[in-house]
């Protein structure tokens, strides 16, 4: 068994920690939270030992079994500044550094939550869809 700190999430909304050198990635685990896991090939969640204070009971009673909305442990604040930095950072990747973006909006249970948006320039202009 070891003990780990969860340091961030990653870009699919799963819990990362570092473990002997290698980052592990825990679902359903979130920032700060201290975990203990069995190590191996697959790493296993054995124990939340703590909570981070951005934790919030899913409004979901299918949370965790169905496969679906990876987050909804997270409080509406902390998702919404996730998926803006996210949106910030794959802009400035592909060079749309600086650009204003829309605060995130939280949708309400039992609604989508997850859309699939594509850039591309055209004629000097950038257009974006589903």
């Amino acid at each position: 068994m070891a003990e780990l700190t969860i340091e961030r999430l990653g870009t699919d909304g799963v819990g990362l920690a570092r473990h002997e050198g290698k980052i592990i990635a825990l679902p359903y685990t979130l920032p700060g939270e201290l975990v203990r896991i069995e190590p191996g090939k697959t790493p296993r969640l054995v124990e939340r030992l703590s909570d981070s204070p951005d934790r919030v009971a899913p409004p979901c009673r299918h949370f965790g079994t169905c496969g679906g909305c990876q987050l909804q442990h997270l409080s509406a604040e902390s998702y919404c500044r996730f998926k803006e930095q996210l949106a910030l950072d794959a802009l400035a990747r592909h060079g749309f550094a600086n650009v204003p973006v829309e605060p995130a909006r939280v949708s309400p249970p039992g609604s989508r939550r997850r859309a699939t948006i594509e850039l591309c320039r055209a004629g000097g202009r950038v257009l974006a869809g589903f």
